[in-house]
This record gives C-alpha cells, sequence and structure tokens, in this order.
C-alpha cells in the first residue's frame, strides 16, 4: 500500500517497479517454482488521473490485449483516487463510499467518528493512532511488535523442526518396513525437495 499525496505523472510505472520487489522478496535464490502469492498494489492518491469521474476506485490486471484473458491472478493493481470522492455519506453509503469519505475528510477529526465499525476501520485508526504517538510511545509499540515477531518466528521455527523430524521418522520407518529410499521419499513427498 502507497499513499501518494502530490501529483505523480508516473505513479502507475513506479506501482509496477515497487510491486516487482515484493514479488521477487518471494522467490529466493535456489527456489526452482515460480509460485508466489497474490501481489496487490493499492495506491491510495490525492491526485487524479481521471479528473471529472464518478468512479473512484480504478483497477488493473495483466490481460491480453484482444481476448481479455488473464496472463496472472496473482498481480492486481487498485488505485482510489481521492479527489473524486465527492459523494456525501448517507444511511446507504457503500464499503467503498465510507473509505472515500474517510480519507476526504480524516484532517478533520480529532478522534473516530460513529459509523466507521469493521475490520478496515479498525486497522486505519490503530495504524493513525501509532502514526501519533510520541517517540518514546513509539519505540515501545515497536520493540513490543519486535517481541511479538520473534515468539511467533520461533513458533513457526519449532512447528517446522517437528515436521522436519516427523518425516525423517516416518522415512526411517518405511525404509525398516522394506520400502526403498526411492519409494518411501516419493510417498512422503520428500523426492520433489
Amino acid at each position: 500500500m502507497e499513499v501518494q499525496r502530490d501529483d505523480q505523472s508516473t505513479f502507475y510505472e513506479r506501482a509496477v517497479f515497487n510491486s516487482s520487489f515484493v514479488i521477487q522478496s518471494q522467490l529466493p535464490v535456489g527456489r526452482t517454482d515460480w509460485a508466489f502469492s497474490p501481489i496487490y498494489f493499492i495506491g491510495i492518491m490525492n491526485f487524479s488521473f481521471h479528473k471529472g469521474s464518478d468512479e473512484v476506485l480504478f483497477r488493473y490486471n495483466l490481460k491480453e490485449r484482444t481476448s481479455g484473458e488473464p496472463m496472472t491472478d496473482r498481480i492486481e493493481y487498485l488505485f482510489l483516487e481521492i479527489p473524486n470522492c465527492t459523494k456525501a455519506l448517507t444511511p446507504e453509503a457503500t464499503q467503498l463510499d465510507k473509505i472515500c469519505y474517510v480519507f476526504r475528510h480524516i484532517s478533520e477529526w480529532d478522534e473516530r467518528p460513529e459509523g466507521f465499525e469493521g475490520e478496515f476501520f479498525d486497522l486505519l485508526f490503530k495504524s493513525l493512532e501509532i502514526a501519533n504517538f510520541a517517540e518514546d510511545e513509539k519505540s515501545e509499540y515497536l520493540k513490543d511488535m519486535t517481541t511479538e515477531r520473534d515468539l511467533a518466528n520461533q513458533m513457526k521455527t519449532a512447528e517446522n523442526k517437528g515436521h522436519a523430524q516427523g518425516l525423517s521418522d516416518a522415512l526411517k520407518r518405511l525404509i525398516a518396513n522394506g520400502f526403498t529410499e526411492e519409494d518411501a521419499k516419493r510417498l512422503l513427498g520428500l523426492d520433489k525437495e
């Protein structure tokens, strides 16, 4: 996600360039497949490439030019053009209408107004709280987050070790029961590593 406050005529190219790093980071050296998790680049723009349009959200992806057949469903670019967000907030407002309204008026609010509930708004307003922390509060928050990430990483590492140990034990049992090492590895899915 990227927020761009000022006009930038090459913002689309910048989006493609920056998303390429996210893709590359998922495919470390030595990995033999090209499977990467889906990438969604979200650009929140305080300028518009579509001035005067009633549309606020523009979606792009990679498709064959004539047929429209998707080349991949793993890359999508979404651009929210804040200047096009001109709808008043009504009881019938969609989630997108509310998101537009928040980005259009957020600098006017001292606290979170009613009517903006849900996971997206929880994350957004939590991020704003963190952005407004004093330096010592920010340091403490980042320290806590580092500790939380360390604990999650330690748990994942222990899980992976347990999984590897289980596979190793199963391989030994299969070989002890007459399977060739090659057949045992194939049964356990270890022949693809």
